[in-house]
């Protein structure tokens, strides 16, 4: 299993990366977030799948704009800290797991890590989180629903309020952010399977492949990693 400090932004991470380990079954339904979503997608279609394309970008591609029960299957799996999409399937389709597992976790130095997730906070105000957040408040949905709770969200439902200006919401997102990533950090410390592999320092995304392929086929053989 991969983990991605960073890129996973829900505080359930942890618990499914011990539960792939350990056979745990899928999250189950959450009704209350379920009725909200379907709230949401009831006043303006396209909310759920905008939605969707800002946490798990590739899973909305391949989904169709109005296909709302797996949009929002995904956005609750993602909100539990589930796998969704190809990854979900492949944990799904895979034989049945031995005894033993190659844990690995990808990381960067702090600062540059730091640095991304601020860079990504920016992004999702660029790609129009404020336009977005205004047509739910204008729907009805009041800024206190869990479902208007996540990062970026609930900031820009205080500027829409005229609490604080979009430079401030951009700084506590920017904050909280990095926040939650550290967070992660002290989660997954008491994980002491987890082989850390720096990405810049293994070559980026192809290097890391070709590390991880070789560490499993050592561990397949019953090579030493």
């Amino acid at each position: 299993m991969l983990v991605d400090i960073g890129k996973a932004r829900h505080r359930e991470l942890g618990q499914l990366g011990r539960g792939r380990l350990r056979d745990a079954p899928a999250p189950p339904a959450d009704p209350l977030f379920r009725r909200e979503l379907y709230g949401l997608a009831a006043v303006e279609s396209g909310a759920l799948h905008a939605r969707l394309a800002r946490e798990a970008p590739a899973q909305a591609h391949r989904l169709h704009p109005n296909d709302h029960v797996r949009i929002v299957r995904a956005l609750e799996l993602l909100r539990a800290g589930a796998a969704v999409g190809t990854e979900q399937r492949r944990w799904r389709d895979a034989p049945e797991a031995e005894d033993e597992a190659l844990y690995v976790g990808l990381t960067l130095p702090r600062d540059v890590l730091a640095a991304r997730l601020r860079a990504r906070a920016a992004d999702m105000i660029a790609q129009g989180l404020k336009a977005e957040v205004e047509r739910l408040l204008a729907r009805g949905y009041d800024p206190s629903l869990p479902a208007m709770q996540g990062l970026g969200y609930r900031e820009m439902a205080l500027v829409l309020r005229g609490e604080i200006d979009e430079a401030e919401a951009l700084r506590r997102m920017q904050r909280d952010t990095v926040r939650y990533a550290k967070r992660q950090w002290t989660w997954f410390a008491r994980e002491t399977d987890i082989q850390w592999l720096d990405v810049g320092l293994c070559g980026g995304a192809e290097g890391i492949a070709h590390i991880v392929a070789d560490r499993v086929a050592s561990h397949a053989g019953g090579g030493t990693i």
